[in-house]
């Protein structure tokens, strides 16, 4: 486990307790924080969702981008699931269809139909 040099970098930035700390490396894939850099916290609040305390340092751009596709990503797959959107189309050949259509097209020997949604 790697420790980060500063002032404060045996404490929480939060509740200043010195046990049980998570470095910014740890904190990173679990929170979006738009490309920040988290200061050091311990592993209670980070588990309870206090707000995420970063440094004033300028922003990364690259992690800002790969976080924002991570929550969208994030966010499309859980209103998937609950059935509010339906999944990103798939390239079949050189159409696109959504899974919905690929799994209504299969042969009449395996139980489908043979025609096509939207004909």
């Amino acid at each position: 486990a790697q420790r980060a040099v500063g002032l404060c970098d045996d404490i929480c930035s939060v509740c200043y307790v010195d046990a049980d700390l998570v470095i910014p490396d740890e904190i990173r894939p679990k929170r979006d924080l738009g490309g920040k850099t988290p200061v050091i916290m311990c592993r209670g609040c980070l588990d309870a969702g206090v707000d995420q305390p970063c440094s004033g340092a300028h922003k990364n751009v690259n992690q800002a981008s790969q976080q924002k596709e991570a929550t969208k990503k994030r966010k499309l797959d859980n209103a998937v699931k609950r059935g509010r959107r339906e999944p990103r189309a798939k390239c079949v050949g050189s159409t696109f269809a959504s899974v919905s259509q690929l799994c209504q097209i299969r042969p009449k020997s395996e139980g489908g139909s043979v025609h096509k949604p939207g004909y």
